[in-house]
């Protein structure tokens, strides 16, 4: 059974986890670093399958190949 998509109370808005003390492009790098892993490891989950990761992410399709695209990553599963 595919795990129930997030919602927004998996969303921390108190800004306790933000590091105010790195410039903000760092930060974004932060944040590309993380989307990136996120993703290889979600389609390493899925046998590189887009649209169950992107089920399990609760993305739709188009989403993931837009991230994919920006992120450098191929159709296939990624080291």
């Amino acid at each position: 059974e595919e795990p129930a998509p997030p919602t927004d109370s998996h969303i921390d808005t108190s800004g306790a986890d933000v590091d105010l003390t790195v410039p903000f492009r760092i930060a974004k790098q932060r944040i590309v670093a993380f989307e990136r892993r996120y993703l290889i490891a979600l389609f390493d989950a899925h046998d590189g399958n887009v649209s169950a990761a992107a089920r399990a992410a609760g993305l739709d399709r188009m989403s993931v190949y837009k991230a994919m695209a920006r992120l450098g990553l191929g159709a296939k599963k990624e080291e």
